[in-house]
């Protein structure tokens, strides 16, 4: 899990869950894009007022062959983006993995990753777990409703 995080570039506080942002120029245009992404994200996920939770999200070159990944707890979450796939797919990947932070802030999906709904599916396959399945159904939705400005 995330400590001492004095590497990230900022602490947003727009009366949402804390959230960090890194591997992306604080004063870019992607910055401002995605910092207004996950805001509506956090909105439509109903996470917005976990005030005292946080959500740290990292673009970095290499996700060990993932696209992105998430890990956490119902204080804090990680969430790692492989910025050398194409904008969109960055984009799509994160509305994916912050579907996963609401399911861990909310204690659907257990830290160890194998609890669902206090229900184990560690003899499950990928595509058949419950919160990649809600996750992969909602990630273009999300990314159509949320994303902030036109492509």
């Amino acid at each position: 899990m995330c400590t001492g995080k004095t590497n990230f570039l900022l602490l947003l506080e727009h009366n949402l869950a804390n959230q960090y942002i890194s591997g992306v120029r604080k004063n870019s245009l992607d910055y401002k894009v995605i910092n207004d992404f996950v805001a509506n994200l956090q909105k439509e996920l109903n996470i917005h007022r976990l005030r005292s939770k946080w959500i740290y999200i990292k673009f970095v070159k290499s996700v060990d062959g993932n696209m992105g990944d998430c890990i956490g707890d119902t204080n804090e979450v990680d969430i790692r983006i492989d910025k050398t796939m194409d904008w969109k797919d960055q984009m799509l990947t994160l509305a994916h993995e912050m579907v996963h932070a609401e399911q861990f802030l909310r204690g659907k999906l257990s830290e160890d990753g194998t609890r669902w709904r206090n229900r184990n599916y560690e003899k499950c396959s990928y595509e058949r777990l419950p919160w990649e399945m809600s996750a992969h159904l909602l990630e273009e939705k999300l990314y159509e409703k949320c994303y902030p400005y036109l492509l």
